[in-house]
């Protein structure tokens, strides 16, 4: 792993404080539950970086826009994780909602929330344990 200094660009920041909630081995099954609710808030380089449309870009169906700083959405996660000697899987859900985001009126955004879930199954091959 290398990083480039000298290449390196800064394109804002983002603050994202959540609630989390972690249980382990949940009601004596053997599963993890871990629970997340967070909301976002940028500063306008950030924005503008993802968000902003330059004049130079602009056209008929994208015009021009200038985001600006604050409040960027929020998101809530689940996550069940179960191990069974050196086989772990996992399955996770996440919502995200831009509604009254500072760049919601952005002509780059196509829509306000998205949902995303799946199932992860890991198999251990070697730990420091054994």
């Amino acid at each position: 792993f290398i990083v480039n200094w000298r290449e390196f660009v800064q394109n804002g920041w983002i603050v994202h404080p959540r609630f989390v909630f972690e249980s382990y081995d949940l009601w004596q099954s053997g599963w993890d539950l871990n629970a997340k609710l967070g909301v976002n808030f940028m500063d306008q380089a950030y924005n503008q970086y993802y968000y902003g449309v330059e004049q130079a870009y602009a056209t008929t169906e994208r015009p021009a826009y200038r985001a600006e700083a604050g409040y960027g959405g929020y998101n809530a996660s689940l996550i069940l994780v179960r191990r069974w000697g050196n086989w772990i899987v996992n399955g996770f859900a996440r919502y995200d909602n831009i509604n009254q985001a500072e760049f919601e009126d952005s002509p780059l955004v196509e829509t306000r929330h998205a949902v995303r879930a799946g199932i992860n199954l890991i198999w251990i091959f070697s730990s420091a344990d054994d």
